[in-house]
């Protein structure tokens, strides 16, 4: 009997070339992919079932790369789909070279699960930026291969002399089966991908438009402490409970850390009551409010000290630096001298510890408030604006201390504008500077917030609708 089954036909020259193209492409790209998927696996699990070391691990792998690199389960799950991925090239590779059913089908499979892989690399040096951009010229000269290589091998010569007309004719077909189950995977994956990348502020949903005067966070710390990430709860000698920073330190460059609120804002005014605890005899610390803060490495920080200084300063990542991340002061530190409204030992508008209280327990308190409206922001302490020091036409900030003013160039001003954080969390922080004596702790109690929406308007000269 005579088979009505499509001939068998042997590859031709141009066909074998093409095929084995495509093999090279699949070695290469599988191991890439298999060996990337397989690190991520093997750093994240070595310590729990072989008692590796994990952090000697993680430190030799790049100066860059952080153990906060390898908390995450979704991209443990992208680690173990690119492990799979890496070995479908390489058993493609394998399956070509046989020629025979189904190396067309896995071919071709393969070809579209490579063009989605380097289309998510592509995606991931995008969202990166800086020096990841150029990662794209291989990874586009890749795409357009790929894609050359599948345009070419699905052709119907190409299904003839892999066998894929004999399978199509043979084997019942499920082929809507398998469609269907491919568009509710890559429906899922899309789907968690979305969710994933709100969660973690890859993509950035606007935060809603908030009235002047509407409540937006309020605490005492009398209850609970779920909310920040950082910090005790402590009652002071009237019962009255405050969240304490506490930060012990050894003598050297500027550090600290900070509590975050588990809540983002866009415009606000917010005010917190702060009671420096302990530091050393003459309170060189700082302390105060970040704000829009996006991650470790962008976010703006306002400071006070217990001298009577404040301060502000941004943290940006930028590639281009050694370090990657930038540190700026924006303002620098400017006394807040202000011997008409307190006697000695109080020569300044920022009240230092506790220990130097006199009457009233409330001579060692120091309301912080700032005041956020679009990309301008309004500082306060004691209910009195803060006058800022930017660096203006040169290349820094600097203040002159004897003449209380700024340096000629510098722009002096009550309000400070930025757009590179449109929002993002409010924390508290504590830390030393250069001259704090390691020999005392810096503690600092932080009570009775308050965050509000904003005035309309904040930025005119005569403080129009924000009144200390």
């Amino acid at each position: 009997m005579v088979s009505k089954s499509s001939p068998i036909q042997r590859t031709s020259p141009r066909q074998n070339r093409l095929i084995a193209v495509i093999q090279v492409l699949f070695l290469v790209m599988g191991l890439l992919i298999l060996m990337a998927g397989g690190v991520r696996v093997v750093v994240e699990f070595s310590q729990a079932l072989f008692g590796v070391n994990t952090e000697q691990l993680k430190e030799g792998l790049a100066d860059r790369v952080t153990g906060d690199t390898f908390t995450s389960y979704p991209v443990l799950m992208v680690a173990i789909v690119l492990m799979v991925i890496g070995y479908g090239l390489l058993w493609s590779s394998i399956a070509l070279g046989a020629k025979e059913p189904p190396a067309w089908h896995a071919g071709r499979t393969a070809l579209l699960a490579l063009l989605c892989t380097l289309a998510l690399f592509a995606a991931i040096a995008i969202w990166l930026g800086g020096r990841f951009l150029f990662g794209l010229i291989p990874i586009f000269a890749t795409i357009a291969l790929t894609l050359w290589l599948y345009l070419q091998f699905i052709q119907p010569d190409y299904r003839l002399a892999l066998g894929a007309e004999r399978i199509r004719r043979d084997q019942p077909r499920y082929t809507w089966m398998l469609y269907a189950v491919l568009v509710v995977a890559a429906s899922t994956l899309t789907v968690l991908g979305l969710v994933y990348a709100i969660l973690t502020d890859v993509i950035e949903l606007p935060l809603p438009d908030t009235e002047p005067g509407e409540l937006l966070f309020i605490t005492t710390f009398d209850k609970f402490n779920d909310e920040w990430d950082e910090g005790e709860i402590l009652a002071d000698e009237n019962g009255d409970n405050h969240l304490v920073l506490s930060w012990e330190f050894e003598a050297g460059p500027p550090d600290g850390y900070f509590a975050l609120l588990n809540r983002k804002f866009r415009d606000f005014d917010m005010r917190v009551t702060t009671t420096q605890l302990n530091s050393d005899p003459v309170h060189d610390n700082r302390y105060g409010i970040i704000f829009r803060y996006r991650n470790d490495e962008n976010y703006y920080l306002f400071e006070i000290s217990g001298d009577g200084y404040y301060q502000l300063s941004k943290v940006y990542s930028d590639d281009d630096d050694p370090e990657g991340v930038v540190q700026e002061t924006l303002s620098v530190w400017i006394p807040t001298t202000d011997q008409t409204s307190f006697e000695p030992p109080h020569p300044t508008l920022i009240r230092p510890g506790k220990q130097n209280v006199i009457e009233s327990p409330k001579d060692a308190q120091n309301e912080i408030r700032i005041v956020a409206r679009d990309d301008a922001f309004r500082f306060f302490v004691n209910g009195k604006p803060l006058l800022l020091c930017l660096k203006g036409s040169r290349r820094e900030s600097m203040y002159v201390e004897n003449e209380q003013e700024c340096v000629e160039g510098n722009e002096a001003t009550y309000v400070f504008t930025d757009d590179d954080f449109k929002q993002g969390q409010i924390g508290l922080s504590v830390g030393n500077t250069p001259n704090s004596a390691d020999d005392y702790p810096i503690t600092i109690a932080f009570d009775n917030i308050v965050i509000l929406g904003p005035p309309s308007q904040i930025t005119t000269p005569a403080l129009q609708g924000v009144t200390p």
